[in-house]
């Protein structure tokens, strides 16, 4: 999960205020794969680190 928002950071620092859209499955629907609550982790974190277009 740091991969994501660390990716997500470098493109914010790079285009500024310019809305990043990013798209986010609920769930992988694999045997261990990620599940609905850490995709929900996941939204709640980015919108922690980057509150110019919190995920809904």
């Amino acid at each position: 999960m740091t991969y994501p928002l660390e990716v997500l950071q470098a493109v914010r620092e790079s285009v500024g205020d310019y809305p990043v859209l990013i798209k986010v499955s609920g769930a992988q629907m694999l045997d261990g794969g990620y599940e609905l609550t850490d995709t929900i982790v996941f939204a709640e974190k980015r919108n922690k680190k980057d509150s110019l277009m919190p995920l809904q």
